[in-house]
């Protein structure tokens, strides 16, 4: 059995308007209170109101009841928790976990020698009147008071810890029903999310931080992959044939991503064992896209003109690049290795010209699945 709720899909068009139905045997379910808190003018505020009355606390604890209602049958449960999405709207109670004085991120400035179009004016964060008052410029630059910053970087991880108690309810649930060591638990986010770092703010960047999200898997059954750190890169496409495999069933050949299983049992899988390359790219002024290749040492990002009627690019002509030297601390935030982009540096053709390569082979068309006879 099958059972959802929350955002799982983008709302509208991206589910053709109703959760994309037939992928649940059980009615979906999205909180009664869906639209009470997101009506704010301001990018955040922390509410006064009970925490079941916020919609993410609401999905938990339907997901609770839908474990308790499915939990003699094999099930399949999504939790689409909303938050920390924007505008950043939590219990106060979370606020008060966080000093007001907290710090800037590491590397504020924003990168040198980046081209205009890979930089986001946060037009996302824009549409909020208390960062429409700021009146700050959309060109490159780290315009965001200080003050300010402080104030949205706080309001952040007060909704993440808001989001983090929704999420602990959940998996306290299991234990009461003692699902906990018969379950595999995934947990991620769709994107990342920039909180000053390199002068940007938001999710709309080829940069690490939008890029790079939380993904965590439990399998009672592979001991050796608990409270492991798996140190390589993976997709969010390899999570649906990671699921099909842990669940007993043939994966697809015609899947884009790949069974993350071999991880879960040999956690420091390195190359050539494991590819250990993930992609990602992004659409800028309706005109352009960014096409980016993360490997172990390297962050490479070429843009190009397309359009709706000539979705893959003309490879030969390159509107800009973007290298970043990845091969440093990795106890360093995200920015810090992308505060200096590369790409002029003749000593560094050679890995332009071999991730080109990678980007040009990786990014065709997707294999079609074969009809349903």
């Amino acid at each position: 059995r099958v059972a959802g709720g929350g955002k799982i899909f983008h709302p509208g068009s991206a589910s053709g308007g109703d959760d994309d139905s037939v992928s649940w045997t059980e009615p979906y379910y999205h909180s009664p209170n869906k639209n009470k808190f997101g009506g704010t003018a301001m990018s955040w505020e922390a509410r006064s109101e009970p925490e079941e009355e916020f919609p993410d606390a609401q999905i938990a604890t339907n997901a609770n009841q839908q474990l308790s209602d499915l939990k003699d049958d094999n099930f399949f449960i999504a939790v689409g928790l909303h938050k920390p999405h924007l505008p950043f709207v939590f219990p106060q109670a979370y606020l008060d976990y966080y000093p007001e004085d907290v710090p800037l991120a590491n590397t504020t400035e924003p990168t040198t020698n980046l081209p205009d179009i890979a930089w986001s004016d946060f037009g996302d964060m824009r549409q909020y009147s208390d960062i429409i008052a700021l009146d700050m410029p959309r060109t490159i630059g780290n315009w965001m008071p200080v003050t300010k910053a402080k104030a949205l970087r706080r309001a952040y991880w007060a909704a993440t810890s808001h989001i983090d108690a929704q999420v602990g309810r959940v998996l306290a649930e299991l234990e009461v029903l003692g699902l906990a060591e018969e379950t595999v638990v995934v947990l991620c986010s769709d994107h990342g999310f920039h909180l000053g770092d390199l002068g940007e703010w938001g999710k709309v960047t080829d940069f690490e931080a939008a890029n790079r999200v939380v993904l965590m898997i439990r399998d009672p059954s592979r001991p050796a992959s608990h409270n492991t750190v798996v140190d390589t890169n993976v997709e969010l496409l390899d999570m649906y044939p990671t699921m099909v495999d842990l669940a007993g069933f043939e994966v697809p050949d015609y899947l884009e991503g790949k069974s993350l299983s071999p991880l879960l049992d040999r956690p420091r899988m390195v190359p050539p064992l494991w590819h250990d390359t993930s992609f990602s790219q992004m659409f800028r002024e309706n005109r352009y896209m960014g096409y980016t290749v993360r490997t172990r040492e390297w962050r490479y990002t070429q843009w190009h003109a397309v359009n709706s009627t000539h979705p893959v690019p003309d490879w030969d002509d390159v509107y800009a690049t973007e290298l970043y030297n990845h091969r440093r601390d990795p106890k360093r935030e995200f920015g810090f290795y992308e505060s200096q982009n590369l790409e002029r540096r003749p000593q560094y053709a050679d890995v332009k010209k071999a991730l080109s390569e990678v980007l040009r082979e990786q990014t065709t068309v997707a294999p079609i699945p074969p009809k349903e006879q």
